[in-house]
C-alpha cells in the first residue's frame, strides 16, 4: 500500500508542510509560502485523472467513441514481395499464365 504513487505523493506532501513549518520556525516566511504552495498544488492533483483522459464514469463512452472514429486497419504488403517486373516475369506472360490450372476446357 505504501508503494502506492498516490500513497508517495500524500507522503510528499506532508514532507513539504512539515518542511515549511521548519522554515517558518527559523523565520525564511519566503521559502516556507513556496513550500506550502508546492503542497497545496500537489494536494490538488489527488483523485484527478490523468492528462488526457476523461472522467472515470465516462469512459466506457469516451472508449466507444474512440473506437468509432478510428480508421480502419490497414492489410501491410510483406517487404519482400515484388512486382514481376523486378523479377524478369513481365506482365503479359502474367496475364497469359492464368487459366493455365487444372481446369478443364469445354
Amino acid at each position: 500500500m505504501l508503494e502506492h504513487p498516490m500513497s508517495q505523493m500524500m507522503e510528499l506532501i506532508s514532507a513539504w508542510e512539515s518542511h515549511a513549518e521548519y522554515l517558518d520556525n527559523r523565520g525564511d516566511r519566503k521559502q516556507a509560502a513556496r513550500f506550502r504552495r508546492a503542497a497545496a498544488a500537489l494536494e490538488m492533483q489527488l483523485g484527478t485523472p490523468p492528462p488526457g483522459q476523461g472522467n472515470p464514469a465516462d469512459m466506457s463512452r469516451i472508449q466507444a467513441e474512440r473506437t468509432a472514429g478510428a480508421p480502419e486497419e490497414r492489410t501491410r504488403v510483406n517487404s519482400t514481395v515484388q512486382p514481376p517486373e523486378a523479377t524478369g516475369f513481365t506482365p503479359q506472360q502474367l496475364r497469359a499464365s492464368f487459366g493455365r490450372g487444372n481446369v478443364r476446357r469445354i
